[in-house]
């Protein structure tokens, strides 16, 4: 028995002194081996680590039970060969210089990699195929990387990829083709990118999906199908973007969607309905610089939602009484650090459920539409319960002067009053600078005890109601509009918020100034007109003006031309002399900027036959191509007379010697 346990004991002691030699003979210069707790994969594996060993190319031999291989912040540029490492499941490529997956067989040998880091590179681009071979690859990191373009087909293969990391990139739009092998994806995360849009359908492929990240991009337009087949989307992050509004119904289609984020976009206002009909348990629309109102049922029929969050938001004047509609699970509100002067009691009324309110740090004025508070305060001290106000100490009176900075608790009942006087709540700046053509829009809401009414003053003093003779001026719950501004609309307009114990009046005044383009003429004769336009109006909004003109004191039909910035002037042709023109500038069809009167001068009569000339130039010019053609002619005959003379000429004077000597008689002789 001795002997058969030292049998095994030197066989068993052999064989891990032979698995080292051969790990530790395998391990790559520089690297550690050995297992290691890799969080990823849950569990210790055999991990060779080359991190920070300055490598420029990939280890081509591993040991050969190798589960996980860390080459982070490295020297590679581009991946050109992995493997084959048959039992990696773990390979984080991250914090390198990585510039371009250039194989396609990449990762081919590769079969049973789990996840794959490649964040912090410099990666650009991705082609067709960039991932093909990687079948059971699970969790993809491209994060921090400098993503443009990607291809159709760039994740093809990735049929059990549960998690993408496609975040802090240049991504700018969102391609629906990306997702198509993608089926099981249950994360994506792509914030920090430039995405600005989201078109129907986006992702309608990814039914698993469970979290959806889209935060800090700048997608200002979201379709209202664009969530379309996310059945099981729980979270969704839209935080940090330029949302102006909420598109109807464009959540209601997420029928498991129970946390929505949309922290820090440019909203104005929520509006009725925004938030209606979902099934979400928490809502967060906070940090928003220009949010100014909550509007009458702006969350209504939310069966399930728990937890509201409007806080920080500087700019919240107004929470309308009648904001929440049938919310009856909620039971956390956070109206802190906004703007708020108070709050209706008909806010707690319509929440039978609420059990924290947040209204701390809130510039309250303590009349009586704090009274409400105050004696909730009162009543629980006295029976020594919990109120719902969280952190009650920290509500404190910002007016009247009376109170200025004095906590909430200190102010006894008796100072606060159940009914008062209205307190106006402008929406609106205390002036406005704008020009012909603009929409001036102002909104005013009123806290008070009876409710106030609100009536608005226009600059003639008149109230506006429902006898106004102007057709460009819109009230419509308690918002005035004037579409398209002319020069006799400015002045100053009121908001009178009143009751049966008085008033409050808030102004502002509106300036209207004419848009600065001329008409200036550059050539005028009996039959055309030729005119420009000069300005401070950039070029590419010349599309919005148009050249009209017509006949002084005629029914005539008036011509127009539309302006585009290419052109600078235009010639009227076929005009009658001694007619006076009127000539004007138009903005969209129908705010006159500016007119100039031109008239065009007699026609200069021409007489039949001879006519004696006059023009000191014509008679100079006329003269000298007469000299100038004399003297050719001129020429001409001396050259001709000087050929003839010499063709008479004997070019040998020799000749007339020897002929001298011809005896005369031998002529006339046969």
């Amino acid at each position: 028995l001795t002997v058969l346990i030292c049998v095994i004991v030197t066989t068993y002691c052999l064989e891990v002194s032979s698995n080292h030699n051969v790990q530790t003979s395998q391990c790559p210069p520089k690297c550690s081996c050995g297992k290691q707790m890799i969080y990823q994969l849950e569990s210790r594996v055999m991990t060779v680590n080359c991190s920070s060993v300055g490598y420029v190319d990939i280890p081509t031999q591993l040991p050969s039970n190798t589960m996980a291989l860390i080459l982070t912040n490295n020297m590679f540029r581009n991946l050109t060969h992995l493997g084959p490492f048959g039992n990696l499941q773990f390979l984080d490529l991250s914090h390198n210089v990585i510039q371009y997956i250039d194989n396609q067989w990449l990762f081919e040998y590769l079969p049973n990699l789990h996840i794959l880091r490649l964040s912090n590179n410099a990666i650009r681009n991705l082609r067709h195929g960039s991932f093909s071979g990687l079948k059971n690859l699970q969790s993809l990191d491209l994060s921090h990387n400098v993503l443009i373009h990607i291809e159709l087909h760039a994740f093809g293969g990735l049929n059990h990829l549960v998690r993408l990391y496609l975040d802090h990139n240049q991504i700018t739009e969102l391609n629906r083709s990306w997702f198509l092998s993608m089926s099981l994806l249950y994360e994506v995360y792509l914030s920090h990118n430039r995405i600005n849009r989201l078109d129907a359908n986006s992702f309608d492929m990814l039914s698993q999906l469970t979290h959806l990240d889209l935060s800090n991009n700048v997608i200002k337009f979201i379709d209202q199908r664009a969530f379309n087949g996310l059945i099981n989307l729980k979270f969704l992050d839209l935080s940090n973007n330029m949302l102006a509004s909420v598109t109807a119904g464009s959540f209601t289609l997420m029928s498991n969607l129970q946390t929505l984020n949309l922290n820090s976009n440019p909203m104005h206002r929520i509006t009725s309905m925004d938030f209606s009909d979902l099934n979400v348990t928490e809502i967060s629309l906070s940090y928003m610089p220009v949010l100014r109102i909550v509007d009458r049922k702006a969350f209504s029929e939310l069966s399930q939602l728990h937890s509201l969050k409007i806080h920080d938001n500087p700019a919240l004047l107004f929470v309308h009484s009648k904001a929440f509609n049938n919310i009856v699970r909620l039971q956390k509100l956070y109206l802190h650090n906004n703007g708020l002067r108070g709050i209706s009691s008909d806010i707690q009324l319509s929440l039978l459920n609420l059990r924290e309110l947040h209204l701390y740090h809130n510039p309250l004025h303590c009349d009586c539409n704090i009274y409400w508070i105050k004696k909730q305060l009162v009543n629980a001290e006295i029976k020594n319960i919990t109120t719902i106000f969280t952190y009650s100490d920290k509500l404190v009176c910002d007016s009247p002067v009376t109170s200025v900075n004095v906590p909430l608790r200190q102010v006894p009942l008796t100072m606060l009053s159940p009914v008062c006087p209205p307190t106006s709540l402008p929406l609106f700046y205390d002036h406005y600078n704008l020009s012909v053509g603009q929409t001036l829009t102002l909104e005013c809401q009123a806290l008070g005890v009876p409710t106030p009414d609100l009536i608005w003053l226009l600059p003639d003093g008149s109230e506006f109601n429902s006898t106004t003779n102007n057709k460009r001026l819109v009230n419509q719950n308690n918002i005035i509009s004037i579409h398209g501004v002319v020069q006799s609309d400015s002045g100053t307009y009121a908001c009178k918020a009143a009751n049966s114990l008085g008033f409050d009046i808030s102004s502002t005044a509106v300036n209207v100034i004419n848009k600065n383009l001329k008409i200036v003429p550059i050539k005028v004769t009996s039959d055309t007109i030729t005119v420009a336009w000069i300005g401070k109006i950039p070029r590419l909004q010349l599309n919005n003006f148009q050249l009209i003109y017509h006949i002084i004191q005629s029914e005539d039909f008036i011509h127009k031309i539309h302006l585009h910035k290419s052109l600078h002037r235009y010639t009227l042709k076929d005009l009658s002399p001694l007619t006076t023109y009127e000539f004007c500038l138009t903005y969209f069809h129908q705010y006159i900027i500016n007119c100039q009167n031109i008239t065009t001068p007699q026609k200069t009569a021409v007489k039949l036959g001879i006519t004696q000339i006059t023009n000191s130039h014509i008679i100079v010019g006329i003269s000298s191509f007469v000299s100038v053609i004399l003297a050719l002619l001129f020429l001409v005959y001396i050259l001709k007379r000087f050929r003839t003379k010499k063709g008479y000429m004997d070019p040998d004077g020799s000749k007339q010697d020897n002929m001298s000597h011809i005896p005369l008689e031998n002529i006339s002789q046969p």
